[in-house]
């Protein structure tokens, strides 16, 4: 409790600063090296929360703490670590109550959804996406509104729901709003060309040849996001294959296995090696 005592809501500023720098070298490097140490912060905020005593600071603390373990949660999916990422996603989710945050919660409920997509779980990762949406009750930020209406839209395409992926992507560029920036969810990434990218990875899962133009579109703009990157190349590699454009299909994908060994993203690995077998 003494240590506890001396995390107030500066040192929770400075406990967000670490974590918005660690997402900022995960996207480039991906999360390999730094899922371990943000871990480890993970567990060390989680231990000052629970000892605190001061309502102000525990607030403060416990939003930090739910962005931690968000991204943590982000990183261990990506590497194909189910458990630990589904245990940090409850963590996550149990610190945004604790903050009071609806916008927080909604984040770390859906992204959760994603240990269930990879895990072929599919209708229970619609469930909850749509859940996390209901938890939060009324009004979100716009840019988190956004955000959810399009991962609800990468749900219904996994789950092969044309029509209801459609309305979802069409209710998330409804909802953007015109500054793609909200400097209290700075972990959002939705200008122009990133929901563009989300838009043609949901129409390549339907197998709709009009995800070229998004994916074209969104490839200019993802310098600095390498695992973005590589996905959108799987995406092209995906489409492209399936319009018989083998050589280039191949070409996408060997540039996808290029950045993916960069990120050590297990999830796009998978994937470029599913192309590169069947292509």
């Amino acid at each position: 409790m003494a240590t506890a005592r001396a995390a107030d809501a500066s040192v929770a500023k400075l406990f967000a600063t670490q974590v918005d720098g660690v997402r900022q070298l995960d996207r480039r490097f991906g999360a390999a090296q730094l899922l371990p140490g943000l871990q480890s912060q993970v567990d060390h905020m989680e231990s000052l929360l629970h000892f605190s005593a001061a309502p102000g600071a525990r607030t403060a603390l416990a939003a930090a703490l739910t962005e931690a373990a968000t991204l943590a949660g982000w990183q261990a999916v990506d590497l194909g670590n189910y458990v630990q990422s589904w245990k940090l996603h409850e963590t996550a989710k149990s610190a945004a109550r604790e903050a009071g945050s609806p916008a927080l919660l909604a984040h770390a409920t859906a992204q959760q959804a994603y240990v269930l997509l990879d895990l072929g779980r599919v209708q229970e990762a619609v469930q909850q996406v749509e859940h996390a949406r209901a938890e939060a009750g009324g009004w979100l930020p716009p840019l988190m509104d956004t955000w959810l209406h399009a991962a609800q839209a990468e749900a219904h395409a996994a789950a092969d729901e044309g029509a209801a992926c459609r309305a979802a992507l069409d209710r998330a560029d409804a909802a953007r709003p015109r500054d793609p920036a909200d400097p209290a969810l700075p972990f959002l990434f939705l200008a122009g060309p990133h929901l563009d990218r989300w838009r043609g990875n949901c129409l390549a899962t339907l197998g709709a040849d009009e995800a070229l133009q998004d994916l074209t579109a969104a490839l200019d703009a993802m310098d600095g996001f390498n695992r973005a990157e590589a996905g959108v190349r799987c995406d092209l590699a995906v489409v492209l294959q399936r319009r018989g454009e083998l050589e280039e299909a191949r070409r996408q994908a060997g540039l996808a296995q290029e950045l993916a060994l960069v990120t050590h993203s297990e999830r796009q690995r998978r994937r470029i090696e599913n192309i590169l077998q069947t292509g």
